[in-house]
């Protein structure tokens, strides 16, 4: 497994943006709450194209992608199970 195939620690626990989705839906259900007009919400955004063009040094997204394979494997990592079930 390459180093980059995980969360921002190498890992496929993403700790880091967990954290990030539960305080940015709960301060979203706030805002619904105080009458906020809210539809929907994707985890996806025009951020994730910085992964491209940062030379998938960086890594977004609730799938690790084996960058260093010519498979390019891909892996949910523990963002996309926690995100499934909250």
């Amino acid at each position: 497994m390459g180093t980059g195939y995980g969360g921002s620690d190498g890992t496929l626990n993403d700790l880091d943006r967990i954290g990030y989705l539960t305080k940015y839906i709960a301060s979203t259900l706030k805002e619904i709450r105080n009458g906020a007009d809210v539809r929907g919400y994707s985890v996806w955004s025009f951020m994730d194209l910085y992964e491209i063009y940062g030379g998938f040094k960086t890594h977004y997204g609730l799938v690790a992608v084996e960058f260093d394979t010519e498979e390019r494997r891909r892996q949910p990592r523990r963002s996309a199970h926690w995100y499934s079930t909250s």
